[in-house]
């Protein structure tokens, strides 16, 4: 999670999900030897506001809340529908602009499990 500016700016967050992907495939050996397979993930991305409490006296911890991560899970949740391991909300990709290393498809508007209305999704691969 970022303020959004900065997850925005220069793609960040779309680069961090395929730096993860990239630090995973440069460690194969590590992994296959040590657990016996490549860890592999699914991503939902969204933006929007999140509200931030601290909780807690002694052990503090940090709670996330908000229909942001709601609709970024959701979309995640859908990963294996489409055969994607990474999607987002066109609401995102609409505030970052196009980018030539940026490659994205359009999937349709979808309603999302618990919401009321539909949420366009797009698949994101980046190009080295």
């Amino acid at each position: 999670m970022w303020p959004e500016r900065e997850g925005l700016k220069n793609y960040v967050c779309i680069r961090f999900y395929f730096a993860c992907t990239e630090q995973f495939r440069d460690r194969t050996g590590y992994y296959k030897s040590t657990y016996g397979f490549l860890p592999a993930f699914k991503a939902g991305m969204h933006t929007g506001k999140v509200t931030a409490v601290e909780i807690g006296e002694i052990k503090k911890d940090i709670a996330y809340h908000g229909d942001t991560l709601n609709t970024a899970a959701r979309i995640q949740s859908v990963c294996n529908h489409y055969q994607k391991d990474f999607l987002v909300s066109e609401h995102l990709v609409a505030k970052m602009g196009l980018n030539q290393r940026l490659k994205t498809e359009s999937l349709g508007k979808i309603l999302l499990r618990g919401k009321t209305e539909k949420v366009e999704i797009v698949s994101v691969d980046w190009r080295l």
